[in-house]
């Protein structure tokens, strides 16, 4: 996985447009990418695997999935929060509700 992710750095370094820092960061976000990957599903992986691909992450696969559930968390929270301001209606200046008019006679 780690040498298809070389590859398709080597790959971007090849291309016309782009400057080398760009390129450079966005071979790094693949490597990323595939390494949070495999640390998400460590339960699919061999033993052997995860030993041999771990040493290649800036951070251990078990700190990656804590910040992972940590993360899920406060999502859950912003979810339930979003959904309670929807339902909350709009506001007024001063962030009180406004009481919706019904008709002239309201």
């Amino acid at each position: 996985m780690l040498n298809f992710s070389k590859q398709i750095a080597d790959r971007m370094d090849s291309m016309p447009d782009g400057t080398p820092d760009v390129k450079s960061l966005l071979g790094i976000n693949w490597r990323s990418l595939i390494l949070m990957a495999v640390a998400g599903v460590q339960d699919y992986c061999s033993p052997a695997f995860l030993a041999e691909i771990e040493p290649n992450s800036s951070f251990r696969f078990g700190f990656l999935n804590e910040r992972s559930q940590q993360l899920a968390g406060r999502e859950a929270f912003y979810d339930v929060l979003f959904d309670a301001f929807v339902e909350a209606g709009a506001v007024n200046s001063s962030g009180l509700p406004i009481r919706p008019t019904l008709g002239p006679e309201s």
